[in-house]
Parts: structure tokens; sequence; C-alpha cells
């Protein structure tokens, strides 16, 4: 396999705010965003308009647990001290233990096999 292709490949998915697509001409996304930085850590490469993509990381206002996931780990590949987000995790972990509607015991069940 040719990375230096792979990396071409990745870097063209970059958007002018920095953050990620995987289909242009589509807006920029979290989940793209995260797979595109630790495909580059990985290799090595050098991510053009970082300081773009930490301000597309970090102004992005979702507060759902995939959203934070991709946040933090992105942050975490570049570098970045991330906030703390503990309360919040241990919040919903709290309501997650309460909940009588088997929603959250479905997804512990889906993500304990």
């Amino acid at each position: 396999m040719d990375l230096d292709k792979v990396i071409e490949f990745v870097l063209s998915r970059q958007n002018e705010d920095g953050g990620f697509t995987i289909c242009k001409p589509l807006p920029s996304n979290l989940s793209d965003t995260f797979y595109a930085v630790r495909i580059l850590k990985i290799l090595n490469a050098e991510i053009p308009k970082e300081e773009k993509l930490l301000d597309f990381l970090r102004n992005n206002n979702s507060k759902d647990l995939h959203s934070l996931y991709f946040v933090l780990n992105s942050l975490n590949d570049l570098g970045v001290k991330v906030p703390d987000y503990s309360d919040y995790l241990i919040r919903i972990q709290n309501f997650a233990e309460r909940d009588d509607s088997g929603f959250f015991s479905a997804w512990k069940t889906l993500f304990t096999l």
C-alpha cells in the first residue's frame, strides 16, 4: 500500500474550517475529523491548518457522548490538554443506572459483548 497516497487522500478531505469530511463538498463533521486526525497521526503526517482544526474541534457545541468522544480523542491525538468532562460523564452514568426504560441497559449489553 502506498502510504503517501493514503495521506494525500486524507488531506484532500480537509475543508477550509480545518475539519474533515469523507465526501466533499459536504461540511466537516466530528467523526470524519477524528478518523482523519488518527490516520494522519499514525502515519506521522503533518496536518495543515492545525489552528483552524483546533478551532473547529473546540467550537463544537455538541455535548452528546459520540461528539465528546470524537472531540476529546482528536484533541488528545493533537497533543492538546483535553477539557475535564468527568462530572458530565458521571451524571450520564448515574442517569443510566437509574433508567427504567431499558435504553441504557440495551447499550450496556451491546458494548459488553
